[in-house]
This record gives C-alpha cells, structure tokens and sequence, in this order.
C-alpha cells in the first residue's frame, strides 16, 4: 500500500518515475548531511541538470520539487566556488600547510566528479578549516563571509 502510494505521488506529483523508496530515503539523509555540514556558501541556488538539459533548483538548498541527485550534474554544484577559493589563497597558505596547490586542486576535481560523501571531509579537514582572512592575496567581502562560514561548518 505504502509502495502504490509512493508510486502514485512521485510519478504524478514529481514526473518522477523509478525511484524507490529507499532511494528516495538515502537521498533525503544526503541532503540533511549537507545542510549540515557544508556551510549554504558553497552551493548555488541553481543547478545543471543531466536529463533535463536545463538550470533546476538545487535540492541541497531548496528541496521541492524533488529532484533526484543523480540527474545532477556534480560540477555545477561546487565547481565555481570551490575552484575560486583554490585560486584565490596565496602560496602563503600552500607552505603554511605543507602541501601544493595541485594536491588541492585533485581534491577539488574528485570532490566534483565523484560527489560529497567521501571527499568533502577531505578538503575541509585538511585545508578549508585552516583558512583566514590572511591566506587571501587580496581578502574580498566575500572571502570574509566564506571564513566566517567555515567556521561553523562541520564534517560528516
């Protein structure tokens, strides 16, 4: 009973067809780990979708309609911010934390070909949460707001 009503709801209300349940469920918890964890900063309003070929609202921000992760396209996601941050931090910030801008730049690709679950800890524990207003060639508005951010962040 519980599956037709399932069903009926995403194929009538959503134009959704072939998400189960448990699909749906294990999204619904990736998406409140999200919220969680990574600062609202980071993600755009709107992102690409795959099979729609257009700009959708993105359900890491606002969750109705339903639209299922995988149709997402990963690099609309985090791609414009995170890759700004990369390029915006000084060497300074590269020696402090004995590491190359290129290591930085590989997290940031996987993070975006392949998703948050396992590779977003990864950055923020290892270089988002060691950066300060100092780190930024020229500090902007906005670099500021993304520290006070990470300050609040947390990891999954």
């Amino acid at each position: 009973m519980i599956d037709d009503i399932h069903r009926l709801i995403f194929d009538f209300a959503y134009a959704k067809k072939n998400i189960t349940p448990k699909r749906f469920n294990e999204e619904c918890v990736l998406i409140k780990q999200a919220k969680h964890c990574i600062p609202q900063y980071f993600f755009r309003s709107v992102v690409h979708s795959n099979i729609e070929k257009e700009l959708v609202s993105n359900p890491y921000r606002e969750f109705m309609p339903y639209i299922p992760l995988a149709s997402i396209q990963k690099r609309s996601i985090f791609e414009p911010l995170v890759a700004e941050i990369l390029w915006g931090l000084s060497t300074r910030f590269f020696t402090r934390m004995h590491s190359y801008r290129s290591t930085f730049r590989r997290y940031v690709y996987r993070l975006n070909c392949f998703g948050l679950k396992n590779h977003w800890n990864k950055i923020f524990l290892k270089y988002l949460v060691y950066i300060t207003p100092a780190d930024f060639d020229t500090p902007t508005k906005d670099d500021l707001g993304l520290v006070e951010a990470l300050e609040d962040a947390d990891c999954f």
